[in-house]
């Protein structure tokens, strides 16, 4: 059957069917756990012996128990990977139960065990050989708020089928068991719960029907088969007896010598005792003065502390007078300052406007120069051009003389000719003036074109100056901030002093209050070692009542001291653990906790 977890959102249906199964898994387990104390107590009374290992209705007890304690546990997993256990739910109430803590330790510490599983198997023997099952389940259904960590709310430990379990636990100490302790079988996970035997007629598949009695195997046997098997049966139980007697009469022997050993442990003990009975008296005597002399170091100190934390105080004041009045100055200089700021950014403002009118007046300037720059090119292509032909008109003319010269005689002939070429030669003097007056023309746009660039150049000239002033004047600007920053940072410096100073005045009256819960302290503890010498003393009392007694030999009586009734196979010898006396098993039915051992043991009636 899946376990659900109960936080999460789960609707009303599966709530119901949760709680139905929850509560058919609670009446099943209460059933079957009654059905196995029952059939339990039955064999035992066939029996009249004690419990051994491999008795088939205690392990089926056993495994229907492990069932009610591992009902509804919280399955969260451990780094291992393995499931949890009721150990950690044990170990959580053995805190506030000490009574837990021997059976625990014990099962804990037991040889060849490696699993949490092993260790609680190991508990649920122990606690069941000492008679305490019930105790112990009932100290975990009496501190219910400890499981909730380990249990569902609607485990069988959270209801109040677990109180009726207590009880019924409770009838199991009237039996006598005799477990072995071998933990390697404990680590394996157990068989499941064998329904046949709590049937009325048993398992019925293995018995085959009859339609007449007097034909079954039991009804055809003969009387004397059957006394001869009840003859083997007594001889094999006396048998049993002779070697469990056997067995106990060694037993009682190793018990005795190890009394003896006891015995003179306990003198050891004992001298060893007051030996520290003695140290510690005398260590009390050195702890009240060094408490005393403490106390007046201690007293002292708090003086000179209250001391320093007046005049601290007083420094305090004065300091936090003197920061406020420079406090108020700085405010009223960064007041002062955040308006020549205000103003410096406007003028900033103004500064950046101007400065991109300059930019644009200088790209303009720069257009308008290369276009100039341009046409001049162009008119020094023009006047190379010129010159050219000049140059091809003077070559032409000096070709012309040396002809003329040449053909001298040939003048008269061409004089006609010479009218036309004076005329032609006139006109070239009107070009050549006429591309002197370009020249001229040329030159003087030139100059025009010079004088442009050169004021061009000083505008630029200004225009760079004025930048190296807003330069400068944003240098002056930023090193007036970062003074203002200083001054700001400064004053964080004193607001964290105050600070500090603050939490050193907070620390002193800590630690004024730590001085006085540790003179508190002190007294308690002396307190407390008064009363654990009262109690030494009270268990060295007990201690000496106890080695008072003496203990009887077995052989020193043949019959009970209370009913003097002669000790049989069937009645045997049993030691009262308090006066030492030897009874018989009516007479010391008795469990008590006496001063010489820490777990209840067997007390006559007397």
């Amino acid at each position: 059957m899946s376990k659900l977890d109960l936080s999460s959102p789960l609707g009303g249906k599966d709530l119901e069917r949760r709680e139905k199964n929850a509560q058919v898994e609670r009446t099943n387990l209460l059933n079957m756990l009654k059905l196995s104390i029952k059939a339990l107590i039955e064999s035992y009374m066939e029996l009249r012996k004690q419990i051994t290992d491999g008795h088939r209705e205690l392990e089926q007890f056993f495994i229907i128990l492990e069932d009610i304690l591992r009902h509804r546990i919280k399955t969260k997993r451990n780094i291992l990977g393995a499931k949890r256990e009721f150990l950690g739910a044990l170990e959580a109430v053995e805190k506030v139960h000490p009574d837990l803590t021997s059976n625990l330790t014990s099962a804990k510490t037991m040889p060849g065990i490696r699993t949490t599983l092993g260790k609680c198997r190991a508990w649920l023997r122990l606690s069941l050989m000492g008679k305490c099952i019930a105790d112990d389940f009932k100290a975990l259904v009496d501190n219910k708020e400890l499981l909730i960590d380990w249990y569902e709310m609607d485990s069988m430990m959270f209801t109040e089928d677990a109180i009726v379990i207590a009880g019924l636990l409770q009838s199991l100490n009237a039996l006598d068991y005799n477990l072995t302790s071998d933990g390697s079988e404990f680590d394996i996970e157990g068989p499941a719960i064998d329904f046949s035997m709590f049937l009325k007629d048993g398992n019925y598949l293995a018995h085959p029907k009859t339609s007449d009695p007097h034909t079954s195997p039991t009804h055809s046997a003969s009387p004397n088969t059957n006394e001869f098997s009840v003859l083997l049966d007594q001889k094999a139980y006396l048998e049993e007896l002779n070697k469990k007697l056997t067995q106990e009469l060694s037993q009682a022997n190793l018990i005795m010598e190890q009394q003896g050993l006891n015995l003179k442990s306990e003198k050891s003990e004992k001298s060893s005792m007051e030996q520290k009975l003695d140290d510690t008296a005398k260590e009390l005597f050195e702890l009240k003065s060094v408490v005393e002399s403490s106390s007046l170091v201690h007293r002292k100190e708090l003086e000179v502390i209250t001391s320093d934390l007046d005049i601290e105080r007083e420094t305090y004041q004065h300091s936090r007078s003197t920061l406020n009045e420079l406090y108020q100055a700085v405010q009223k200089q960064l007041e002062s300052e955040l308006k020549l700021r205000q103003e410096v950014e406007k003028e900033l403002s103004s500064q950046r406007h101007l400065r991109s009118e300059s930019e644009v007046a200088t790209r303009l300037l720069e257009k308008n120069i290369q276009e100039k720059q341009d046409s001049i090119i162009s008119m020094r292509e023009q006047l190379s051009e010129t010159k050219i032909s000049l140059v091809q008109m003077q070559n032409k003319i000096e070709e012309q003389t040396e002809i003329a010269g040449d053909q001298s005689q040939r003048i008269e002939s061409l004089e006609t000719t010479c009218g036309g070429l004076s005329k032609d030669n006139q006109i070239l003097r009107n070009e050549i003036q006429k591309n002197k007056e370009q020249l001229q023309i040329s030159q003087h746009s030139n100059t025009q074109l010079t004088t442009a660039l050169n004021e061009s150049e000083q505008r630029f000239q200004n225009t760079e100056r004025d930048l190296k002033m807003e330069k400068q004047w944003r240098t002056t600007l930023q090193s007036e901030l970062e003074q203002v920053n200083a001054t700001n940072v400064v004053l964080a410096k004193d607001s964290e002093q105050l600070a500090v100073l603050k939490t050193e005045h907070e620390t002193l009256q800590h630690r004024v209050g730590d001085l006085q819960e540790a003179c508190a302290e002190q007294e308690i503890a002396l307190v407390e070692m008064g009363q654990s010498l009262s109690n030494a003393h009270q268990n060295l009392s007990n201690i000496k009542q106890s080695n008072t007694r003496t203990w009887v030999q077995d052989g020193a009586t043949n019959e009970c001291q209370k009913c003097q009734k002669a000790f049989t196979i069937k009645r045997r010898r049993h030691h009262c653990r308090n006066c030492g006396g030897i009874y018989c098993a009516t007479c010391s039915d008795n469990n008590f906790s006496i001063a010489a051992s820490s777990k209840p043991v067997r007390i006559c009636d007397s």
